[in-house]
């Protein structure tokens, strides 16, 4: 989690379309989730996957993998997720549970439902810790993050931070402390031009980070939804402390 990302897209469109060739069910499983979470990353807006060969026929721990991590890259973008399935396939599996409240979270909060997608985010958080799944754990109080600044709710935004770089000290993350930075600042409306730039120069550590700070600065900047909600919800707090700062 602290691994510098230039050159992976290359190499990585390599392999997929190896994966794509072999044709092999487990490989065309594996490369599938895999592909749904570059494109995640990278907030890459184009339509849904295209199903690799004999995808279907791997084992049902890969299936299951794979539609869930296809499932957070759609909510991701607002497209249409089935939410009872994906909760019942979760059942009995801690990380599955966790990234289904994750899932129903980013629904939910992408739909106005502000108290239920503070309820599913926290639900994941608990999930994620009780079963000792720290790299779940990071994802779902980044998740939870993401959610308490669409949702306005700042006051437990900087707990939730708070959290996050305790996790990114824990498992030594340069890439969690970034995102713990931004999202402590943006607790405090304390996200400044110059540390927009800064962030936005990280993009081969942490490209989520990088590329909403080059959204922040009006530069070309590709998002998902929820990008695009967490964007809008900065620009006017940046906006409303700058009007302060005038008065």
């Amino acid at each position: 989690m602290s691994g510098r990302l230039r050159g992976v897209g290359a190499e990585l469109a390599h392999v997929l379309a190896d994966a794509r060739r072999l044709a092999v069910p487990e490989t065309s499983a594996l490369a599938g989730a895999v592909e749904a979470r570059w494109r995640v990353v990278n907030g890459d807006p184009t339509p849904p996957l295209n199903p690799y060969p004999h995808e279907q026929r791997a084992r049902p721990d890969l299936r299951r993998f794979l539609r869930f991590e296809r499932a957070y890259l759609d909510v991701r973008h607002g497209r249409p997720v089935a939410l009872e399935d994906v909760t019942v396939e979760a059942l009995g599996h801690p990380g599955l549970r966790a990234q289904a409240e994750m899932i129903r979270a980013i629904r939910a909060v992408l739909g106005g439902r502000l108290d239920g997608a503070m309820a599913h985010a926290r639900a994941g958080v608990t999930v994620a810790a009780d079963a000792g799944h720290w790299v779940r754990l990071g994802e779902c109080l980044h998740t939870q993050c993401e959610v308490l600044v669409i949702a306005r709710a700042f006051g437990e935004l900087s707990d939730a931070a708070t959290g996050l770089r305790a996790l990114g000290a824990r498992l030594d993350a340069d890439r969690v402390g970034n995102l713990a930075s931004f999202f402590e600042a943006v607790a405090r409306n304390e996200v400044t031009l110059d540390r927009l730039e800064a962030w936005a120069a990280r993009d081969d550590v942490v490209p989520t980070l990088a590329r909403r700070a080059r959204a922040l600065l009006d530069r070309h900047a590709p998002l998902d939804a929820v990008d695009q909600a967490l964007v809008a919800v900065v620009r006017e707090r940046m906006g409303a402390a700058q009007d302060d700062d005038d008065t």
